[in-house]
């Protein structure tokens, strides 16, 4: 009987801690979004500063400036943080209860490194409706080939 309660244990355990992961990238998405839409004020929109660091509660800490929020998600919480900066850095902490506890929590920490991509990547790109009215008229050239370019 001990044997399997203590299995019993375990399963639940592990259960509950791999539940964790899509608390964690659902606050991850949320980082994502908010970065996207607020790059020139990551304090915005319910989230917080500070410039003294954060440490999430499984110990894991971040320095400098931390913009973050916390949110109540399906019976646990999220902890989102974003380091600034031209390509920030995002951590994200998923909790939910330990089995038989409600106030022990078993945690998850996932942490993306963005990159920043070239700044005219696109020859046209538009975040929102384009309408094309009267003449249009659209051109380019390959800046590299010295048939167009004296300085190839």
């Amino acid at each position: 009987m001990d044997l399997s309660a203590a299995q019993h244990r375990a399963v639940t355990r592990s259960a509950v801690w791999n539940a964790c992961i899509p608390v964690a990238e659902a606050g991850m998405e949320e980082a994502l979004n908010h970065v996207y839409f607020n790059s020139s004020n990551y304090a915005s929109q319910g989230w917080s500063s500070t410039t003294s660091g954060l440490t999430l509660s499984n110990g894991i800490s971040l320095t400098g400036t931390v913009y973050y929020i916390t949110r109540s998600l399906n019976g646990g919480t999220y902890t989102a943080a974003i380091q600034g900066g031209t390509t920030p850095t995002l951590t994200v902490q998923g909790n939910l209860p330990k089995p038989l506890s409600s106030t022990d929590m078993i945690s998850r920490t996932i942490q993306m490194k963005t990159v920043g991509g070239a700044l005219y990547s696109r020859g046209l790109v538009a975040k929102g409706n384009v309408s094309w009215n009267g003449n249009i008229l659209s051109d380019s050239f390959d800046s590299q080939s010295s048939t167009y370019s004296t300085g190839g």
